[in-house]
């Protein structure tokens, strides 16, 4: 279903640029007295898209993902974003006078003010509409930023444990709403082979215990698992969320070879 719902969505952007924006009147973006913009009340950005003419000319911070490819002309661009990608929702239209790079599936954060709404008709003769915003601000953004922002962090510069030069260090964990993150570096500095059982790695936190979670959507850096001699490897390995307080990360992993013995790395963090 969801597949068929962004394909119509694709489809409905022709109709918006070709119909235009409903209403004559050139909407201006609002200042006040000492020239900044007045935004919406972020209480009331769900109105946004039921009673948008209540709030044209009002300044918007919007994150989400683009869903068509975008419209280019030599100095501007237009787009199709959903503003809860998770949902496939809340979609609106975005015009930006300045041609950036940009395609389908980007993460992108804005600031612009509301201009009206842009009606068409859908492959199906009905009627549709969508909140367009003035971007006068627009940027590239990533998964995390936009699905799973940071709410709190942590780094580290002495959570290193060393086995036979097997050398596993956390530097940073960062907790969202969705998920935990934790940024783990792998230095095999042990003459032999060294394999890392990322799969199998677990927080502990009271009586609890949560296990690693790949999230193929956020395209995080991979920590490999099987290091040659010499080679050393960053990534960030996923949990679900969990509170934001200490807790124990533990991995393990071996050696191929058989002379060292490689226990359980465990981290207090």
């Amino acid at each position: 279903m969801r597949k068929k719902v962004i394909l119509l969505l694709a489809i409905l952007v022709v109709a918006f640029v070709a119909t235009g924006c409903g209403g004559s009147t050139t909407v201006k973006p609002i200042y006040d007295k000492s020239g900044k913009p007045v935004y919406v009340v972020e209480s009331d950005y769900e109105k946004i898209f039921t009673d948008t003419d209540s709030y044209k000319g009002k300044f918007v911070k919007l994150t989400g993902k683009i869903f068509t490819d975008p419209e280019k002309g030599d100095k501007y661009m237009g787009f199709q974003m959903y503003t809860d990608p998770e949902k496939y929702e809340k979609d609106i239209v975005v015009y930006y006078n300045e041609n950036i790079s940009l395609k389908s599936d980007d993460y992108v954060e804005l600031i612009g003010y509301v201009y009206g709404t842009m009606d068409g008709t859908n492959a199906f003769g009905g009627s549709v509409s969508a909140p367009v915003v003035i971007a006068t601000e627009l940027k590239k953004s990533d998964y995390k930023n936009v699905m799973a922002p940071t709410l709190k962090e942590k780094t580290y510069t002495d959570k290193t444990i060393n086995q036979s030069g097997c050398i596993l260090t956390v530097t940073k964990v960062e907790f969202a709403e969705k998920e935990t993150r934790v940024y783990v570096t792998a230095d095999n500095q042990s003459g032999s082979d060294f394999s890392i059982y990322t799969y199998s790695s677990k927080i502990v936190q009271g009586s609890k215990q949560y296990d690693q979670q790949s999230n193929y959507d956020a395209d995080y850096p991979e920590l490999q698992s099987d290091l040659k001699n010499g080679v050393k490897s960053e990534g960030i390995l996923t949990f679900p969320a969990v509170e934001e307080g200490s807790f124990k990360l533990i991995m393990d992993g071996s050696s191929s070879n058989w002379d060292i013995d490689i226990n359980e790395y465990t981290f207090d963090l």
